[in-house]
């Protein structure tokens, strides 16, 4: 397991005992989350270097500074790595080597250029972001040409998903959004309020997206109808594996089964749990078939 830090360093730990495997220290800020691809990590830094380590020793493999500050995390298809900076550009190079394919600078207006918080994500034939002015960006995956772009008249955050020919995006203003990949053509637009800062995630037919005002919607990826909504969350909705979706709540970690939420009374009941452990005893977590599963506090 690979972990960044603001204080500057990259951290490999044993993911069955935590034991810590390397350290690399960059010498600048580091919010993007690596990403490992066989035995090499690649993460950005503040200061605007794309870096790419071993994960067996820590050496480094190449660096490539790109002259912005890098808060994303890289996107990376094939042999390719993407990604895009405060200073309005999107760089791809060779993963294997660190050499530049193409970069392109991204226009807000005739004298500016776009600023990118959010990561971009990519369907192999086009690169997807959104600038933190909330113009929604589409390049050609192959030489950086600009496709489509559309505004969402919000702030922008949130690392596009991408499925089914469409990508999908939540704003600042409390919408969830679909577009044809191709085209950019909006499909739907699906308003379920709050702030949305974290990625959408895409599962099976339902698109989920969590909200600074803890709570995940769930909505049907076709139309944006809809499913159901809960309250938790607040960054990035979920994670899920075939069986479970697997929800964060103040430092509580709630697993459902299959493809809905529980009962709202059982919700109900696993915060209740969860705060009268708080006070001492036990903790509890309670799945949606409503089975207790207690695990002994800690001081």
């Amino acid at each position: 397991m690979i972990v960044s830090s603001t204080g500057g360093t990259v951290t490999a730990f044993d993911r069955e005992s935590g034991r810590t495997v390397l350290q690399i220290k960059t010498g600048a800020k580091v919010e993007s989350s690596p990403v490992a691809i066989g035995d090499t990590a690649y993460f950005g830094a503040t200061d605007g270097r794309l870096f790419a380590v071993s994960t067996k020793n820590g050496h480094l493999r190449w660096v490539y500074n790109t002259g912005g500050r890098i808060n994303a995390s890289p996107s990376i298809y094939g042999n390719r790595i993407c990604i895009s900076t405060y200073a309005g550009s999107i760089f791809c190079l060779n993963r294997l080597n660190g050499h530049k394919l193409w970069y392109t600078y991204i226009k807000r207006d005739p004298f500016r250029y776009e600023s990118f918080y959010a990561s971009p994500s990519t369907d192999g034939l086009r690169l997807f972001s959104v600038s933190r002015d909330g113009k929604v960006v589409a390049v050609n995956a192959r030489n950086g040409h600009v496709l489509w772009t559309h505004n969402l008249n919000t702030t922008g955050y949130t690392t596009p998903a991408v499925a089914y020919g469409r990508v999908y995006i939540g704003g600042f203003d409390g919408y969830i959004r679909a577009y044809n990949a191709a085209t950019g053509r909006q499909i739907w637009a699906r308003y379920v309020g709050g702030r949305i800062l974290g990625p959408p995630v895409v599962i099976g037919n339902l698109v989920f997206a969590a909200t600074l005002e803890k709570r995940t919607y769930a909505v049907r990826a076709s139309d944006g109808k809809p499913e159901w909504s809960i309250g938790m969350g607040k960054y990035s909705p979920l994670i899920a594996t075939d069986d479970h979706y697997y929800m964060t709540l103040n430092g509580m970690l709630i697993a459902f089964r299959g493809q809905h939420s529980p009962p709202e009374q059982k919700l109900h009941r696993a915060k209740a749990r969860a705060k009268s452990a708080a006070g001492g005893g036990v903790a509890r977590v309670v799945t949606a078939a409503g089975r207790k599963h207690s695990r002994a506090k800690h001081r």
